[in-house]
Order: structure tokens, then sequence, then C-alpha cells
């Protein structure tokens, strides 16, 4: 009988004032500089400007992923915000959430930032998928009302429980505001949902996430009870999807229709129905409703028509199988339109 085998381990990008060869848990200090608008600067406009365009050129690596320059004018004036942080230098793949990403320190610079400049990130509720080692969720705790730190995996979340304490005397948050849990799709946790009051529009109107608010690249998703908006889910697994695009200008209001449209049982084949999402992008947003069973043309098409008049949407819209997007990923062909 073969033993077992080890788990492949991966290094980290970021060893901060690590000793070379060091491959465990590591305690590092992060500073992170930003640019004082408060102090007198002697230099000019013109100057100003071009050092700062300078400073702000983006750099990507042969694999378009970012590089991250150190500052190299000594002459501005900064101001420094330190970070104490517990993370792992080398770890398996399944525990790579102990280890601190380049992503994680530039979100948190941008946090950083917004939260001295604005009222943006003042006294909101934020909710943190795959948290790592918390940096991020513990800078935006300075001044949101309450943050949940979630990841997979005992050893990753005693890491961030570590990583608030850590710095629970440098910020200005109280720990009560921060709340370290198992990230789990099956749970409707935060908030619990199904206790919301959903008897009326407005009510709806007020408890929803407002799409145009959500973050470039965010998907969000409202499915009946029990079933995961995922292809594996049983429920969903021979199903498919009907899709229509639109502008920032009308998500909200699609949104809102679509929820309704649902929870209000205005589908003739609602029971076919199994949730919506909607995908926000760059260029354009997208909404989908997902349903059960693909093969039944009949109740999917009836669905897409209902759908189309309740937004009053006039383009054509096509439905796609579960199956074949996983196969054919982008290239996936419609096999209904309407």
């Amino acid at each position: 009988m073969e033993g077992k085998k080890e788990e492949e381990q991966v290094m980290s990008e970021v060893h901060l004032g690590c000793p070379p060869g060091f491959s465990g848990s590591y305690v590092s200090h992060f500073t992170f500089s930003l640019p004082s608008t408060d102090m007198p600067d002697e230099r000019s406009d013109d100057q100003l400007k071009m050092e700062m365009s300078s400073s702000q050129e983006i750099i990507l690596d042969e694999d378009g992923d970012l590089l991250l320059t150190r500052r190299k004018n000594k002459n501005w004036r900064y101001l420094n915000y330190g970070f104490t942080i517990r993370h792992n230098i080398t770890s398996s793949l399944g525990n790579v959430g102990l280890q601190v990403w380049r992503a994680a320190l530039v979100l948190t610079e941008f946090i950083w930032h917004k939260s001295l400049t604005s009222s943006d990130f003042n006294d909101i509720i934020a909710l943190e998928l795959g948290a790592g080692t918390g940096l991020v969720g513990i800078a935006l705790a300075r001044v949101a009302r309450t943050v949940f730190i979630t990841d997979r995996g005992m050893e990753v979340l005693d890491n961030c429980g570590a990583n608030v304490q850590l710095n629970s005397g440098l910020l200005k948050f109280h720990e009560p505001s921060i709340h370290i849990r198992e990230l789990d799709w099956k749970e409707g946790w935060p908030p619990n949902l199904q206790t919301c009051d959903f008897s009326s529009q407005q009510s709806l109107y007020n408890n929803i996430h407002r799409p145009s608010k959500l973050a470039v690249g965010a998907d969000f998703s409202c499915f009946k009870h029990k079933i995961e908006p995922k292809w594996e889910d049983p429920v969903c697994a021979n199903g498919g999807k009907w899709t229509i695009s639109c502008s920032r200008g009308k998500v909200d209001t699609w949104w809102l229709y679509t929820l309704l449209a649902m929870l209000g049982e205005q589908f003739d084949h609602g029971e076919e129905i199994c949730g919506a999402v909607v995908n926000v992008r760059a260029k354009q947003e997208k909404i989908s409703i997902w349903t059960k069973n693909g093969l039944d043309e009949a109740a999917q098409v009836s669905i897409g028509k209902q759908w189309k008049a309740i937004l009053d949407y006039n383009d054509t819209i096509g439905f796609i199988l579960h199956d074949d997007a996983k196969k054919h990923d982008r290239f996936a062909k419609s096999r209904y339109q309407i």
C-alpha cells in the first residue's frame, strides 16, 4: 500500500523581511505610504503632475499581471500606515489563503486611500469573500460599521483571527465589528435572507442589493432555498439559462423586476426556475434566469417570452444549456432564441 503523497507546496510572492530559505509562518510589517495633502510642497504644479503621472504608471509582467513598484522619489511627503500580518511563506495548495497576495496589497492601499480622502466606505457593512490573511478586511474595518471576513478551513480562519488581534492596537476599530466566518455557499449567511420581509414591492426594493452599486466583476445571485448557484447542483445540472444584456442605467430596475416576477409567481412555469444571476462588468451588465429542465422547450420558451414582456425587452435573447456552456464556454450556441 502506497504511503500518503505529500501535498504540493507553493511559495508566496510576498515575503517581506523574511530570512533567506525560510518556509514557515512569519510575521511581516507592511507599511502603506500615501502622499500627504496637508503638508506644504515647494514644487511647481507642472512638476507635481509629471511626478504623479510617472508614479502611477501601470507596469505588467509577461503574463499580464500587475507589477508593484517601490516609490522612487524620496522628495515626496508621505504619511505612513503600518499593518502587522502573520502569513506563510510556503503552503499547500489547499491553504494558499495563509499567504499574502499582491492583489491584497493593491486593494488595501486603495481602501486606505479612499477611507482617508472620502466617506465612501464610512459606516458600510462589508463582506470579504476569500479573505486569506484578512488584510483587506482589517483595513476596511477602520471606517466600516461591520466587516465579515470569510474563507475556508480552520487554519486560515484562525490566522485571520490572529491578524485581527495583532492590529487591534494600531487601527481605530472595535474588534466586535469584525466577524470571522467559514465561507459556505449553502448557508444563507450573511444576511439571513429567509427572515427578510418581502411582503411588498417597496420592502423588496429597500432590501435588495442594487447591481449598479456593486464592484465591476461582481456576480450576485438570488436562488430558491437549498438550490446553489452552480452547474453542479443536482437541481440545476440538467438546466440552462436565459440571458439579457443591459446598460448600468437599467440594470437596477430590470434586476428588481426580475426578482419581483419570480417571487410574485408571474411565470406560468415558475416551478422550472432555479433563480437569477446578475453579472456586473465594465462594458455592460448581464442578467440571467436559470432553469431546471433545459430540454423542455415549451417551458423554457414560455419563461423567456414572459421575461421579455415583463422587462419590455425587444432584442433577441438566447437560452444556453449548462452542459453546452461547460463544454464550449463562451463559444456555446443558444439552444433556443426568441
